[in-house]
């Protein structure tokens, strides 16, 4: 091998090394930028939470006449930001005709309808999945919360 081609090799290197580093640098600060629930740190978070029996009946997916005066009374506080809709898997959901997931999946669809019928834009509406592990916790609560983002 040439001393040029050994210095064009050695260049190459080099390269893919930074971009390596410079990739593994990303990866960390998104990490290092994302909270432990999963809120970024560009975010402000305001946390409404209910439990399901006050928005939904047992096992279902409608929402019920007091869920949705929660939800219209809800909506002016919302001005402003967007919202995000966190729905906790229901194990007790397994004897009804609906799974857990469909469940889960179903209210978040029933609330995302209400707050759109209350005059929310649907670019305003985003929906994060709660994992099992999160019921485990104790959270076993619709937690709906209004967001907004900082600039740095």
């Amino acid at each position: 091998m040439s001393r040029r081609n050994r210095t064009m090799t050695g260049f190459l290197d080099l390269a893919l090394i930074m971009v390596g580093a410079t990739a593994l640098v990303a990866q960390v600060t998104l990490q290092n930028a994302t909270e432990s629930d999963g809120t970024a740190a560009n975010e402000a978070v305001q946390h409404f939470r209910y439990a399901p029996d006050q928005l939904f009946a047992a096992g279902e997916a409608r929402l019920s006449a007091s869920g949705q005066a929660i939800i219209a009374n809800l909506v002016p506080e919302m001005r402003g930001a967007n919202i995000r809709v966190k729905v906790p898997l229901d194990g007790s959901a397994q004897q009804n005709r609906l799974n857990k997931w469909e469940l889960a999946s179903a209210r978040t669809a029933a609330i995302f309808h209400a707050l759109h019928q209350n005059g929310v834009a649907e670019q305003r509406l985003e929906s994060t999945a709660m994992r099992p592990a999160d019921n485990a916790q104790g959270a076993m609560q619709i937690d709906i919360q209004r967001v907004t983002r900082t600039t740095e």
